[in-house]
């Protein structure tokens, strides 16, 4: 006997319901490129800086563990060189990811040009200040840390991070102002300058961590509204690169002044 079709009763399937994410997998491909780049940049610095800290403490040493006064001459001259040529390369960076946000090649010379001459700035100061390598690795690790937790608040979280940006910037500023009053301080009370320093230094760290998870997620943001770019990728990186830097050279002068 054969089944009577009756209209409207067929079996219907319910829509499969999409899982949501909170990234999309365009997005977290990005911002793997994105921390990619900033990884090479580190490591053309890391290069940078014990390649010439190597060839500086070859060349120039007086036999006691110090650098010759020519050593010194030619050290002071790379770090005044390379932080002018910082200056102009940062503009150059800037102004031209606007302008050529799909030409990747013209973003990715200066910022490499960028990680070298950070490089430089590093080694000479490795020299100066006779950094031992395992303060080096140990400020590295405490900076990778703490980016890595800033990174996963600012990918994850459902909240504006925009507060913390505008925080950890009136923090940049007050230790600024709080800087210049730090010679007459000195005159005043040393032992207070000392304390006054120390506590500027732990709140620029503390504002540069608030400021690095606000570029995150200001980038994660950029990501979700479709502008990923190779150029503005590159750019990206460079950001999240010079927080990296600036939270490590802090925490750099802070271990070795500790180890003295």
């Amino acid at each position: 006997m054969e089944d009577i079709y009756v209209p409207g009763n067929e079996r219907q399937e319910e829509p499969k319901k999409e899982k949501k994410s909170f990234i999309k997998t365009s997005e977290g491909l990005y911002m793997g490129k994105v921390f990619g780049i900033m990884g090479i940049g580190l490591a053309v610095s890391a290069i940078v800086c014990f390649v010439l800290a190597y060839v500086l403490a070859f060349l120039y040493n007086d036999g006691e563990g110090y650098l010759t006064d020519e050593g010194i001459r030619v050290g002071f001259g790379i770090m005044i060189g390379s932080a002018i040529a910082l200056i102009i390369d940062q503009l150059v960076i800037t102004f031209g990811a606007f302008k050529s946000r799909k030409n990747s090649l013209s973003i990715w010379i200066p910022y490499i040009i960028y990680a070298t001459l950070i490089g430089l700035l590093l080694g000479t100061l490795v020299v100066f200040a006779q950094i031992r390598f395992d303060t080096i690795a140990e400020a590295f690790g405490i900076t990778a840390l703490v980016f890595v937790v800033m990174a996963l608040l600012a990918m994850f979280t459902k909240i504006s991070l925009h507060p913390l940006g505008l925080i950890g910037l009136g923090l940049l500023f007050g230790c600024m102002i709080a800087s210049l009053f730090f010679g007459i301080w000195y005159l005043i009370s040393p032992s207070t300058a000392v304390l006054i320093y120390w506590v500027i230094n732990i709140i620029i760290i503390v504002a540069m961590m608030l400021i690095t998870g606000w570029d995150i997620w200001r980038i994660r943001r950029m990501s979700e509204g479709g502008l990923m770019d190779n150029g503005l990728a590159v750019y990206s990186a460079f950001i999240l690169y010079t927080d990296f830097i600036n939270i490590f050279i802090r925490l750099l002068l802070i271990l070795a002044r500790n180890r003295k």
